[in-house]
């Protein structure tokens, strides 16, 4: 995350559409080159996005809610690619800055809320397991819970501090 709240895919991403808009106002030798350019670092953006979302979602999600957490991304991710196709259509007949205007803009304030959120995640997320690591032992002692979820519950706190996600 960069400084003040936004995601770096975010930014490489934002920056790469408003390179294109740049690149839609150069005259015909120079669009193809810029456009080729900004193509790269648009393609490096969507790498690192591609490779930190999935990776993002299951970091923050609570393990009794992880496939939930996954299914909402996936959905949400399909409806993106679903609509994309009518509002880039709408937007482009307005123009290449409300095109890659909007793009940039709705992009960066999709970062900033994805950064927001994982900074409140990664604190909920250590409340979620210390409160899990001191609960776990009394109710597995006492009885008063079913002992294979317990024994589930101690099982994914000893993984998950054998192999940490990223803290």
């Amino acid at each position: 995350m960069l400084s003040g709240g936004v995601s770096a895919p975010g930014v490489v991403l934002a920056a790469s559409y408003l390179g294109f808009l740049a690149a839609t106002s150069l005259g015909h030798g120079w669009s193809a080159p810029a456009v080729a350019t900004v193509s790269v670092v648009c393609t490096i953006g969507e790498i690192i996005y591609a490779g930190s979302a999935t990776a993002l979602v299951t970091a923050l999600a609570p393990a009794h809610l992880l496939g939930r957490a996954l299914a909402r991304f996936q959905l949400s991710t399909g409806f993106g690619l679903a609509v994309s196709p009518a509002v880039i259509t709408a937007l482009a007949s307005r123009g290449s800055a409300a095109l890659w205007g909007s793009l940039a803009a709705a992009t960066l304030l999709s970062a900033s809320a994805v950064a927001t959120e994982k900074d409140q995640g990664t604190h909920d997320l250590t409340d979620i397991e210390s409160r899990r690591d001191s609960q776990a032992p009394a109710a597995f002692e006492s009885g008063r819970r079913n002992s294979g979820h317990v024994a589930l519950m101690r099982a994914a706190g000893a993984t998950q501090r054998a192999h940490p996600r990223g803290r």
